[in-house]
């Protein structure tokens, strides 16, 4: 019999400062079949992204939306293939437009819905068609 080849699996890197939080998405990630890590601030997020290497970094943006786009900046700087998801909380809209201007795959509301992060992981890392000419 032949070896089926392993799907390889999505990395997904998680940055928020709250420990509970990104323990809960990273273990509901792995369920899912991702490959997943937490960081709970900017100079773990870059060690962690230097390991792991993700596709997609998804960042909450709450009590410092600018420290959390400079965070986007730089790991966008490291790695340009990187695809970033924004976490959105109360009064951060702003932010979220200026994420999406710097290259943010999708803004998501806070609290998060689980099931809507699934949909904008699978959505970031899709190929995208263009239309041809």
């Amino acid at each position: 019999a032949g070896v089926r080849p392993e799907m390889t699996r999505v990395r997904v890197l998680i940055v928020d400062a709250e420990a509970e939080f990104t323990g809960l998405v990273v273990d509901r990630l792995h369920s899912w079949g991702y490959e997943a890590a937490a960081a709970s601030d900017a100079d773990e997020a870059l060690a962690v992204q230097a390991s792991l290497q993700p596709e997609v970094a998804v960042i909450s943006v709450q009590e410092r939306p600018a420290r959390a786009l400079e965070l986007m900046g730089l790991l966008q700087a490291a790695d340009p293939a990187l695809k970033v998801i924004l976490l959105l909380g109360r009064g951060a809209a702003g932010a979220g437009v200026r994420g999406m201007e710097m290259g943010a795959s999708d803004c998501l509301p806070l609290p998060l819905d689980l099931g809507v992060l699934i949909d904008s992981l699978r959505a970031a890392v899709s190929p995208r068609t263009t239309p041809g000419p």
